[in-house]
């Protein structure tokens, strides 16, 4: 072995360029660990923007639930609200039509009452009106006949006393719609005795000229025999009508 080398071994390295290395080193650490704690910090950073959003949208999905359980809370509260008004309206429509079935039972059985008091003031094919019956004929005879079939049935052709009575006799169903000659009848008056004097088959005379319809007796044609007619009187020929006879009733005052 050389002098040489073993004085190489012996003696020692330069230092210089180790610690060169060192400061490199240690530069090149220091730089990783400012990058790596960047990124940290850069991390923890995003981490609370990220937890900051969730917060805003968390809030806004709260105040968006709040909003629907308030709608949904006042749709509940309007349901109630109109099944209850819905419930009330049923009770009382179903109050209302029980009273008026109960009103018009009542009805029915004034109705039947009345029925049966005028039944029994009249008898059977006559109509009660203030203290007379009254039988309207379906089948037709002249004046003369007609006054005799009503003599036959206990009674007298009518004889019409007030307003009242003749209103009575027009708003009857047998004296149609006032609109045909199958609604003309027959009344106890006539002028056969002296003409233009009318009286009543009790021999009393006329004394109401407003019972007469317009322009009425005429005379027309001969015509000594009073019909009614649309709730007037008029004159005409003794040919055959219906007729309208009169009794008093049996019960007449009652």
């Amino acid at each position: 072995m050389s002098e040489d080398k073993i004085c190489s071994d012996v003696m020692p390295k330069d230092t210089s360029e180790d610690s060169t290395t060192g400061t490199n080193l240690s530069l090149k650490m220091s730089g990783e660990n400012q990058a790596k704690g960047n990124a940290q910090s850069s991390k923890k950073a995003n981490c609370c923007q990220l937890t900051v959003d969730e917060v805003g949208l968390l809030k806004l999905k709260l105040t968006i639930l709040a909003v629907l359980c308030v709608i949904l809370g006042a749709f509940l509260v309007a349901f109630q609200v109109l099944s209850f008004m819905r419930v009330e309206n049923a009770e009382t429509e179903r109050m209302l039509i029980e009273q008026k079935n109960r009103n018009d039972d009542l009805t029915k059985e004034n109705t039947k009452l009345k029925t049966g008091l005028q039944g029994g003031k009249c008898a059977d094919g006559w109509q009660y009106f203030d203290g007379s019956c009254y039988h309207f004929s379906t089948d037709t005879k002249n004046w003369t006949e007609s006054r005799d079939a009503c003599v036959t049935m206990g009674g007298h052709l009518v004889i019409i006393n007030s307003q009242q009575e003749l209103d009575f006799l027009k708003a009857r169903r047998e004296m149609g719609d006032g609109r045909s000659q199958q609604d003309f009848h027959w009344i106890g008056l006539t002028d056969a005795e002296e003409e233009g004097e009318w009286r009543w088959v009790d021999n009393t005379p006329l004394t109401d000229p407003k019972f007469w319809g317009t322009n009425q007796p005429d005379n027309y044609n001969t015509e000594d025999c009073a019909m009614i007619f649309a709730g007037k009187l008029y004159d005409k020929d003794c040919r055959s009508l219906k007729r309208i006879c009169e009794t008093k009733s049996c019960m007449a005052g009652v």
